[in-house]
């Protein structure tokens, strides 16, 4: 998963790194993320999120300098970021990149029968007359616009010879 900068200025620079730790908050141990915005950053972070009402948020947020004191003219960076930072690192099983665009989330496995079984399927309802759209929705339990593009992806196979699609409303039954 891939997580924008905090700050526009940061993205052509070299990585962050992320380090898994623990942090006694009471009598209770919290996995905790340590962040470092090498090498343009003289803070390391230490963050423990936590999901609030679907939201990313932090338990525990704390700022130590690397050499000396913090510098005065160095903004620390956006809690937020933190947050979302550390919670997609723990996630993701320490498995995270950075940068200025978003990579899209894993599709899911296709439910789709193969295309033998989508011919057959589609010949056997327009021979008995049933809503071909309408029996894939309900046996293979997909939205009806996912059997519309079964259809449409079944018609379009070389050798298909499938009846071509009726455009327009669709017929009451009375008409039928």
């Amino acid at each position: 998963m891939t997580i924008p900068f905090p700050d526009p200025q940061l993205a052509g620079q070299p990585p962050l790194s992320l380090m898994r730790s623990s942090v006694m908050l009471g009598e209770e141990a919290h996995d905790s993320v340590r962040v470092q915005l090498t090498p343009v950053s003289t803070i390391e972070y230490e963050v423990v999120p936590v999901d609030v009402e679907g939201r990313t948020g932090l338990l525990y947020y704390s700022e130590r300098a690397l050499e000396g004191a913090i510098a005065p003219d160095e903004e620390p960076v956006s809690r937020v970021w933190l947050a979302m930072a550390a919670m997609t690192f723990l996630e993701s099983g320490d498995v995270l990149s950075v940068g200025s665009v978003r990579s899209p989330r894993p599709r899911p496995n296709s439910v789709r029968p193969d295309d033998e079984t989508l011919l057959r399927v589609i010949r056997r309802a327009t021979a008995d007359g049933v809503s071909v759209r309408g029996f894939f929705a309900q046996r293979w339990a997909v939205s009806l616009r996912t059997a519309d593009d079964w259809i449409k992806y079944a018609r379009a196979l070389p050798g298909a010879n499938l009846p071509p699609a009726r455009r327009g409303r669709p017929r009451k039954a009375s008409e039928a």
